[in-house]
């Protein structure tokens, strides 16, 4: 993983459920409408010391989100990697996507409760 420098932000996109709530299998049919969609969830995992100041061209109100939050974020927004392809090494099987972009990109917040929910579903760590 990466330090994210300036008003850069680092993301660990979430991957996407297969399953509905209800037990029922998505087609593939389905998931590539959501990714022609272009739009991903992840976690703000760390964000660059200048990240939502001034110096950045933040407008200086409230920041978008803080390390931790779950964000939608445009899918071809900043480098999208996974370790492997730095270490030039074989993909492992479901390995985690991480995406490097400006602060700004975010283009929402999932309110706390419902996060917190969500990754509790999910099992995913803070």
């Amino acid at each position: 993983m990466f330090k994210p420098k300036g008003n850069m932000i680092l993301i660990e996109q979430l991957p996407v459920s297969k399953m509905s709530g209800g037990g029922i299998i998505m087609s593939s049919a389905l998931e590539e409408k959501r990714q022609q969609r272009g739009q991903q969830v992840g976690i703000v995992r760390e964000m660059g010391p200048d990240s939502y100041h001034k110096c950045s061209g933040f407008d200086g109100s409230e920041a978008y989100c803080e390390v931790g939050d779950v964000v939608l974020f445009p899918r071809y927004s900043g480098v999208q990697y996974q370790m492997s392809d730095i270490m030039n090494t074989t993909p492992k099987e479901n390995e985690t996507f991480w995406h490097l972009m400006e602060d700004t990109d975010v283009m929402g917040v999932m309110p706390k409760d419902q996060a917190l929910e969500y990754k509790n579903q999910r099992g995913l760590k803070e």
